[in-house]
């Protein structure tokens, strides 16, 4: 948007003559009132380097759009709303997560916040584009970027959405926009992905005038309060103060924000003074006037949209969870079912080797054999897959615990077979706590430690070692062993079920343990992996929450 230089003024009495005073309609019940008394000043997160959205200054105030946005709340409600310093957006997050701050003034909403943020109506939509330089070949779309780096801002929700839906791009994380739009302009990477306000504000500030905004996306960012998620009525009390700041006042606080472009700005004033003042008046309430209703009616038009795309997604997400809990109940049904059969036709087998194993040649006792092998090898899978099915259906209790009594509990069920293969299992002291079932733990730490020493070399006694460390709220735990190793080939399959990495005749299993394992701790939001060279051993990796 583009305001002239000699005419700024005019502009401003256009919206005095236009935009009536701020309402000072109070919203607050007494019950309300009582609540904000008992909460005390509400304290509030933001990003402290996110213009011209927000920052916070040399002087530590919040300034920004989101700032002229929090002060109508302020004025709306007539409470205090105080600022928590923090250094990033991390930091912020972080504070949010365990409720340092009572509010974060602007941000998406996504999955991963939820866990912990109540979020009120969008109130500020900024569109995203990608940046590259004006010598670059044009951009189509994301699919035209093809292996070309692409840079985005890390831990912002847009942009990581943005890279889930395109999984092919190159894409490089910077902490700041600022350091990704350098990039660019040296030509380090091809273009970047960012906020239309936020990249034309920092290519203005840091003169980077190479560069231009070369495609526009279908990704936008619908900004929001989030609200601390045991709070809800302080999220009732910000929606009331957002659904009273009216169009009029929206659009003041982008103008101010949001006057420069990329191009100079037109000198207006020769216009003005050949125009007259009557003339201009005029013309600048009917301008004003009409640009109220296409912006009304647009917004309107969106917000028809959005709660139509809501309300397919909700009813596609409902519907797909319907039918996964359907095939998890399905798949415990027919394993649970088959077993009895299948006994009952290894019994028969068994009890006709026993009876008729003299009267058989040789050839027909190895038929017999293979039959009877294959139905307790069946009857194994049968076993996995109900144990599979289980981990998904079983209600699991989340508290918190200490990772030493989980895996006390399997080393405790694994030391006949630690005694038989003179296993030596050294475990770091001071295991943290984290959130957690304890039954499913004890299967993870059992399972891997029970592969650690199953794949021991046969010359060689099994060492194991576990630690465990935490950070930012997500402890990670690693059991390193000095077994056969895996092939890199193999690291993402021995995780799906049924996959088994050594032939069937060198060790029993069924490959299913791992698979669990991994059911478990994406229960957890956790994730797994694996490092591991040939012939010299394999660390597995997974994560946890960290207990409060």
């Amino acid at each position: 948007m583009v305001c002239s230089r000699g005419g700024g003024w005019v502009i401003a009495l256009f919206a005095l003559l236009a935009v009536p005073s701020v309402s000072t309609a109070h919203l607050l019940s007494s019950q309300d009132e009582a609540y904000l008394v008992r909460l005390g000043p509400i304290r509030m997160c933001v990003d402290p380097d996110w213009m011209p959205f927000e920052k916070i200054g040399p002087d530590g105030q919040h300034v920004g759009m989101v700032s002229d946005y929090m002060e109508l709340i302020r004025r709306r409600i007539d409470w205090p709303i105080v600022l928590v310093p923090s250094r990033t957006w991390t930091e912020s997050l972080e504070l949010a997560r365990h409720r340092a701050c009572d509010i974060v003034s602007a941000l998406n909403e996504n999955a991963e916040r939820s866990d912990y943020l109540l979020f009120t109506r969008p109130y500020l939509a900024s569109p995203q584009v990608l940046v590259a330089r004006h010598d670059a070949p044009p951009i189509g779309g994301p699919a035209s970027l093809g292996d070309r780096p692409l840079g985005i801002s890390r831990n912002y929700a847009v942009a990581q959405q943005f890279v889930q839906d395109h999984p092919d791009l190159v894409v490089v994380e910077f902490d700041s926009v600022s350091e990704g739009l350098r990039k660019v302009a040296r030509g380090e990477i091809f273009a970047f992905f960012g906020a239309l306000f936020l990249v034309t504000d920092t290519i203005r500030q840091e003169n980077l005038n190479s560069l231009r905004i070369a495609a526009n996306t279908d990704y936008r960012s619908d900004l929001r309060i989030g609200v601390r998620k045991d709070e809800p009525r302080l999220l009732s009390i910000l929606d009331r103060a957002l659904a009273e700041i009216r169009t009029d006042e929206h659009i003041a606080i982008q103008r101010q924000w949001t006057t420069s472009s990329l191009d100079e700005p037109p000198d207006y004033t020769l216009v003005w003074q050949l125009g007259g003042v009557a003339l201009a008046l005029i013309l600048g309430v009917v301008l004003w006037n009409r640009k109220l209703a296409v912006l009304n009616a647009r917004l309107q038009r969106e917000a028809a949209l959005r709660s139509r795309t809501e309300r397919r997604l909700n009813s596609t997400n409902s519907e797909l969870n319907r039918s996964n809990r359907e095939l998890e109940q399905f798949a415990y049904a027919v394993s649970h079912d088959l077993q009895e059969p299948l006994r009952m036709v290894v019994s028969y087998l068994e009890l006709l080797d026993r009876r008729a194993r003299d009267e058989l040649d040789p050839e027909a006792r190895e038929y017999l054999h293979f039959a009877v092998d294959g139905g307790k090898r069946m009857s194994a899978l049968i076993l996995g897959l109900l144990e599979y099915s289980r981990t998904s259906t079983r209600a699991v209790t989340m508290q918190p615990l200490t990772l030493a009594d989980p895996l006390g509990e399997a080393l405790s069920n694994l030391a006949m077979v630690i005694d038989e293969r003179a296993a030596q299992i050294h475990v770091t002291p001071d295991l943290p706590s984290v959130i957690g079932d304890g039954n499913q733990l004890a299967r993870v730490f059992q399972n891997i430690l029970g592969n650690a020493i199953k794949y021991a070399r046969p010359d060689t006694p099994p060492i194991v070692r576990i630690d465990a460390a935490c950070e930012n709220g997500v402890c990670t735990c690693a059991i390193a062993d000095n077994g056969l190793g895996i092939d890199p080939r193999d690291f993402g399959r021995i995780f799906e079920i049924f996959q088994r990495i050594a032939p069937p005749e060198e060790t029993d299993g069924i490959g299913m343990g791992l698979a669990v394992v991994k059911r478990i701790i994406e229960r957890h939001k956790g994730r797994i992996w694996v490092d591991s060279t040939p012939g010299e051993g394999s660390v597995f990796r997974f994560t946890l929450p960290e207990a409060p």
